[in-house]
């Protein structure tokens, strides 16, 4: 390792010291900086100009912007020692003193940009920042044995402090997405136990940090000097810096990661998350310069966790997930400057053993503990990946429906007009909080018979028969519970037996009852409802509120503005609405998320202009989704519309192959048919669980409405 050590006034390699004429001034580089931060910054919603201004911002800092970067910063500081600096190999420890006035620092300066002329120096070669820390290094043991993991993740959903409809609320970050390549080191070649712990409060996170880690690993939301953990039902609850320091001390934890924005940043009257934990006695320590995109950090830690399991140091590590993020963004997969967010500190006066963490490949598998775990659900239940809003009703469902706490209302009910959004609320709150459950059975009421002679093929891709009658229906219900059936059974005879597998054993069940737009009024429906054992929670999702029921009740109506723009804005994707349509499709359709899903679809399908599809909007007559679904249709055209009638027999899916031999297309017609369902959002592309295939599902509301 080389150590280069740099002043304003001063750069010295060895025994090699150069003076810097003039003095290197931070000022110099404000500009630069300054954009790649609004670059880096989360799309505000609800706020056209800085929305405008961040979008000129990405499409400035390209390559060659970071390149000319890089360059100015090498000429300035590194020039004078750049000969020696090239007869030398391995990663250089920059050592910053950061005297002298004025707000920008030194430290501020995007120094993992280095370019020579010919290579990025972190990318060649690695850099990271050594830094001077007062407090003594704690005496840390020699580390044995698998290397400990903690990955601590959270994403509340609500500031209590703001209005739910405020734009500055939390982004929600996808946090079962998130996990994925954690989960995926399961059973890999590497000598590790990886402790996963999603949606952490503060006790969880004292306690666990308590628990003798190498690598604390948070991912979730930060800023300068903070951490933002959530409460038990996912609001807000902030950590500062000295908060963890304090609960880092005599931990013995060598390495701290921060997939958190800004945790590498500091202000003059703030430290960073990355320094408070330098100070707290770990040796190093990883974090972000600016904000990260999701894409991008995924790229980062897959990469970084996989070369560690290669037997690679901490160092090689970044520098070789550095490389990853930047085919990444070759790909449209991230930012450009992505690949120099993450950087990487150490306390200048740690051994190099005591934070390398290198293992020995070959010495044992990785063990993944994740904890709550999601139990087992039916391939139907697909998490919506743009689901955005929601907080005040997700913090209300966890709320009604804990199961730790006493109730006299185990029964909730989201009602709401259709495509409003109850099955994606009811389904986002099993992913967020579904493993506070034993069990969890799911029910679809429907009430489409399946066509004789469609049964057996059905039957053949393995997909579930729809549902045609109360009386099936609790027969289904029968069956999900173990309870043994003759196969005649009334729903009324069935009350007392469902009532008491419910109760068996006191575990902690939850039921959701989706879609019971024909059922809710039954009676015997009504009466399970009425008798809910204490020990389990139901959900249920109709358009009304029944009467006779004494049930907790959310009740949707249309997204608020900036929600509404955030989800126009996932769902035209490269047509991205100007903020003129964003607000006239929200006026029309009052923030009703299929509708607005489908009339994005229009343009992304190349069927309408933005102007076209808001005049298209003025002209509606009736039922406004009714209006829009039937437009969808009609453009469509009579192949898509046969695809799209073939499509709903299949419940909850089908796949591509299934599907185009029930429909008797060449593969090309085929094709085409498919892409212009899937733009026109009346059909979407899932994976279900386990499976390598392709498989498509009618939209929700468009399950509802088939033809």
């Amino acid at each position: 390792m080389q150590h280069l050590y740099l002043s304003r006034n001063k750069i010295r390699l060895g025994e090699l010291e150069a003076t810097l004429e003039p003095p290197l001034n931070p000022a110099d580089f404000a500009g630069d900086l300054e954009l790649i931060r609004l670059a880096a910054e989360p799309p505000p919603p609800g706020r056209p100009g800085r929305m405008e201004a961040r979008r000129k911002a990405v499409m400035a800092v390209d390559e060659a912007f970071l390149q000319n970067l890089g360059r100015r910063l090498y000429e300035r500081a590194i020039k004078p020692v750049e000969e020696a600096l090239r007869r030398t190999t391995g990663p250089i420890a920059l050592h910053i003193a950061d005297e002298g006035d004025g707000d920008l620092r030194l430290a501020d300066l995007p120094w993992e940009l280095l370019h020579d002329g010919r290579d990025w120096l972190a990318r060649r070669r690695g850099i990271l920042r050594a830094v001077k820390v007062e407090e003594p290094l704690p005496k840390l043991p020699a580390r044995e044995g698998p290397l400990r993991v903690l990955i601590a993740m959270a994403s509340p959903v609500l500031d209590p402090k703001l209005s739910p409809d405020d734009p500055n609320q939390p982004d929600i970050v996808n946090l079962h997405e998130q996990a994925e390549p954690f989960r995926a080191l399961d059973g890999k070649d590497f000598p590790a136990h990886i402790a996963l712990r999603l949606h952490v409060d503060p006790d969880l996170l004292r306690r666990e940090l308590g628990e003798s880690y190498d690598v604390f690993h948070f991912l979730g939301h930060g800023n300068v000097g903070i951490l933002t953990l959530e409460d038990r039902y996912g609001q807000e609850h902030v950590v500062k810096g000295d908060w963890l320091r304090e609960h880092i001390l005599d931990c013995g934890i060598r390495l701290g990661v921060f997939q958190s924005c800004l945790t590498a940043a500091e202000r003059p009257d703030a430290p960073g998350v990355a320094r408070m934990l330098l100070e707290a006695g770990v040796p190093a320590a990883l974090a972000m310069a600016y904000s990260v995109s999701a894409l991008a950090a995924m790229a980062f830690f897959r990469e970084f966790y996989g070369e560690l399991a290669r037997g690679r140091d901490v160092a090689e590590a970044v520098r070789r997930a550095r490389l990853a993020v930047a085919d990444a963004a070759r790909m449209g997969k991230a930012y450009p400057w992505e690949w120099a967010t993450p950087v990487l500190f150490v306390n200048e006066a740690a051994p190099e053993e005591l934070w390398r963490l290198r293992v020995e490949r070959g010495a044992g598998r990785a063990v993944v503990d994740e904890l709550p775990r999601l139990p087992s659900l039916p391939p139907e239940v697909q998490r919506n990946p743009d689901f955005v809003g929601r907080r005040r009703e997700l913090v209300e469902l966890a709320r009604y429906l804990d199961p730790e706490e006493s109730t006299s209302r185990p029964v909730t009910i989201i009602h709401g007009e259709r495509g409003i959004g109850k099955t994606a609320l009811a389904t986002e709150f099993l992913f967020r909080k579904g493993g506070w459950f034993d069990e969890i059975v799911w029910l679809q009421g429907r009430t489409e018979p399946v066509p004789r002679e469609l049964s057996a093929h059905l039957e053949a891709y393995g997909r579930a028969l729809l549902v045609g009658s109360v009386e099936e229906f609790f027969r289904r219900w029968a069956n999900a519970l173990r309870i043994s059936l003759r196969g005649d059974e009334s729903p009324k005879a069935l009350v007392k037996p469902i009532l008491e597998a419910l109760a068996a054993e006191g575990k902690k069940r939850l039921v959701v009852l989706d879609n019971m737009d024909a059922f809710i009024a039954e009676e015997a429906l009504l009466d399970v409802l009425r008798n809910f054992p204490a020990n389990c929670r139901a959900l249920v999702t109709c358009p009304y509120f029944p009467e006779g029921v004494d049930a907790n009740r959310v009740e949707l109506r249309g997204l608020p503005p900036a929600d509404a723009g955030l989800l126009m804005a996932r769902q035209a994707e490269r047509e991205v609405p100007p903020d003129t349509a964003v607000e006239k499709i929200w006026e029309r359709t009052g923030g009703h998320p299929m509708a607005m899903r489908l009339v994005i679809g229009w343009v992304r399908a190349g069927k309408r202009t933005w102007d076209e599809a808001i005049e298209e909007l003025r002209q509606a007559e009736g039922d406004l989704f009714d209006y829009v679904f039937a437009r969808s249709l009609e453009m469509a055209g009579e192949k898509g519309r046969l695809l799209f009638r073939i499509l709903a027999l299949f419940e909850p899916a089908a796949s591509r192959e299934a599907w185009r031999a029930a429909a008797g297309m060449a593969p090309a017609p085929f094709g085409d048919g498919v892409s212009l369902l899937v733009s026109l959002s009346l059909v979407e592309d899932v994976r279900l669980p386990e499976q390598a295939l392709s498989y498509y599902a009618l939209q929700a509301l468009a399950r509802a409405c088939r033809a």
